[in-house]
């Protein structure tokens, strides 16, 4: 199941409010109640795995923008 790609939960909290369909009426939308969340310190020492058989079977363009989001999660938190 695909789903949010984020450093933390205010980043996927703020993913998610943006992707929410504004175009239905506002009783079919979910209620976004997003909280005021104090900033935390993020995990370390986290290691990612991908099965690259897998992985390699998708789009270029997928792969390439996955690679970006695991190296800027590596970059931006030391994960490996």
């Amino acid at each position: 199941m695909p789903g949010i790609l984020a450093g933390t939960v205010e980043d996927a909290l703020m993913a998610y409010s943006a992707i929410v369909d504004q175009s239905q009426p506002s009783y079919l939308r979910p209620e976004l109640n997003l909280p005021q969340l104090g900033s935390t310190l993020s995990i370390g020492n986290i290691k990612l795995a991908r099965y690259g058989k897998w992985f390699n079977d998708s789009a270029e363009d997928i792969r390439s923008c996955c690679d970006k989001a695991l190296q800027a999660l590596r970059a931006n938190y030391g994960w490996q």
